[in-house]
């Protein structure tokens, strides 16, 4: 095999910039301003600006491919990469939520829907059934190998890096892995996808070629993944059907795992298919669309039960969307027994549009729901009158409350403070420090909770006992050993586990080794105190006792302990405060006579 030399590579290249001018200029901009944003704690100016113009990779291969496809003339493709452009200076100002999570949401969403885009839109108006999964094989594969060998070529350079930096004494920052990756991902990458992206769509056409690999895949991985999913969902669904219960929040994500395993595998094997060599892919394709029926109806079940209780997110909405989406698609497939490949990404694409846009759209459905949630609370209780909040601050059972403060966390994180700020009125809402700096996400909602004036009833709230002094030293007289417990109770004593635990009524600590329970400490005393004065705590819930009263004695059978407990959280459990959890901060262990 003969190497390609440095002025094919060059060739090649250049003929990648001529084809996608726009696409390469997206790919450049991405990769200086990820360069540049590696390091920075907060997403900015240049993390933003690699969001954008990497969402820029795919709309511009697409407008690219639907201009050659139709033969626009070049002041159309020209006008046409005008308004892709302006669309890309649309969204970099539209990605701006608070929070790291709900920006990385969106930006994943949209660029799911342009690569999907980019997969059907240029066959739009064609019915080159067979073209169209030869042009989706071919950007497959191109994209695979070229993650490989990107993959190679970062792991050789980083770690010739790691030679100069430990060999020669040459420092290099870690800071310029990261960089080395993204100047790879945007740079090479691209460059080395796009060369092998068609064409020749009437050669996609005639083309018959049907890789022995992705019949394997097909056969070996698919089908049986396909089979384990739907043996798991048949089982759950018995079980529905026997207990009673409604199905768990968790449905939704593997009937989605058997969405894709099942289409992707059917997409996989659409060449035989219709070549009817293969009857029995038609069997299996009726009988997937049939088990997706009853699995997209779970699904919309599980996800009702959660929209009930706790309102609209996008995620809930999202997956709603797709569960209708598959349970039509499966209905449409077993009554007309279609074969078609190219409804499925068209209709996602269009999905994935119009679920991203406009009023009806996961974002702002999932705000109005939330905002829903805490206007019908606050109203319930007499905090919102006419749209505002009153002058003085009212009290709500601490369920409500955790509600309003879980809504308008989400609130803000994802939509910014905007529905917070019509409730308040004139009122200002700072959510920076005294140097402009924003707060932390806790501190924000906490900000945000307080101004809409909603207090926790006081004998609803947690509470909180924490020991003055912690980490002081413990005096050791008459114990054999002291450790320090980790954060699940927990250490190994003489080769056996020594565990903590809470009784079930939350009244006690069991202590146990190996397989033993060795003794118990009443929390009665701790819980009777807080009882006494949690009326009297201020709104941060928290009581500070000495150490002294955080400190239980157990009487085991083996061995004798003293616990020093670091803190005790209660909460009200049937009209009493219970112990919830607890946090150790050392032990004393003392071996009983005769036990080593």
């Amino acid at each position: 095999m003969k190497l390609p030399s440095l002025d094919q590579l060059i060739a090649s290249a250049a003929s990648v910039l001529r084809r996608f001018p726009e696409v390469v200029v997206c790919a450049v901009v991405a990769g200086c301003a990820a360069v540049s944003a590696v390091g920075l704690e907060t997403i900015g100016f240049s993390a933003r600006l690699a969001f954008t113009s990497t969402l820029g990779l795919p709309l511009f291969i697409t407008l690219t491919l639907v201009s050659e496809r139709r033969g626009w003339a070049p002041r159309l493709r020209w006008v046409a990469a005008a308004l892709g452009a302006a669309l890309l200076v649309f969204l970099y100002y539209r990605l701006r939520p608070w929070d790291n999570e709900a920006l990385g949401q969106r930006f994943g969403h949209l660029l799911l829907t342009f690569h999907l885009a980019v997969s059907v839109v240029p066959y739009l108006g064609f019915t080159a059934s067979h073209g169209f999964w030869q042009y989706n094989r071919v950007l497959f594969f191109r994209f695979l190998l070229a993650t490989l060998y990107s993959l190679v070529l970062f792991v050789g350079l980083a770690l010739a890096l790691v030679a100069v930096d430990n060999l020669l004494g040459v420092e290099v920052p870690d800071l310029h892995y990261p960089r080395l990756f993204f100047l790879i991902a945007f740079f090479f990458h691209p460059v080395h996808f796009l060369a092998g992206v068609p064409a020749d769509f009437e050669e996609l056409e005639l083309s018959r070629y049907y890789p022995g690999a992705l019949r394997v895949l097909c056969q070996f991985v698919m089908l049986p993944l396909v089979a384990v999913y739907v043996t798991i969902l048949t089982l759950y669904l018995g079980r529905i059907v026997v207990t009673g219960t409604w199905p768990s929040g968790w449905t939704g994500y593997l009937v989605s795992c058997l969405a894709v395993a099942g289409i992707f595998s059917l997409l996989v094997a659409y060449p035989e298919r219709i070549g009817g060599k293969k009857e029995w892919i038609d069997r299996y394709a009726l009988a997937f669309w049939i088990a997706i029926v009853p699995a997209s109806v779970m699904a919309l079940l599980a996800l009702w039960q959660r929209i009930e209780q706790y309102g609209i997110t996008e995620r809930r909405y999202l997956l709603g969307v797709l569960a209708v989406w598959l349970g039509a698609m499966a209905l449409h497939r077993v009554i007309t027994r279609s074969r078609d490949i190219k409804g499925i990404p068209m209709t996602l694409t269009i999905i994935g549009v119009v679920t991203f846009v406009g009023p009806w759209s996961a974002y702002a459905l999932a705000e109005r729901s939330q905002a829903g949630r805490v206007e019908e609370i606050l109203a319930a209780h007499g905090g919102l009158v006419d749209g505002r909040v009153g002058a003085e601050a009212v009290e709500i059972p601490y369920d409500e409350w955790e509600q309003v403060e879980e809504a308008v966390g989400y609130l803000i994180d994802s939509h910014g403070t905007g529905a917070v700020e019509g409730w308040i009125g004139d009122d200002e809402l700072v959510l920076s420090d005294e140097s402009g700096a924003p707060l932390d996400r806790d501190e924000r909602i906490e900000r945000a909770v307080e101004a809409l004036r909603v207090l926790p009833e006081p004998r609803e709230r947690p509470v909180e006992i924490e020991a003055q002094g912690r980490g002081a030293p413990l005096p050791v007289d008459g114990f054999d050993m002291a450790i320090v417990a980790n954060a699940t109770g927990s250490a190994r004593v003489e080769d056996e586990d020594l565990r903590f635990r809470l009784s079930e009524d939350g009244t006690e600590v069991v202590m146990r080794l190996g397989g033993g329970e060795q003794g118990r400490a009443s929390l009665l005393p701790l819980i009777e105190m807080a009882e006494a004065r949690s009326r009297f705590l201020d709104r941060s819930e928290e009581l500070e006792v000495p150490r002294a009263s955080m400190t239980l004695e157990v009487d085991g059978k083996r061995l004798s302990a003293r616990l020093v407990l670091e803190s005790l959280r209660l909460r009200r459990r049937e009209g009493r405060l219970v112990a919830t959890d607890f946090d150790l901060d050392a032990v004393l262990l003392r071996w009983e006579a005769g036990v080593p």
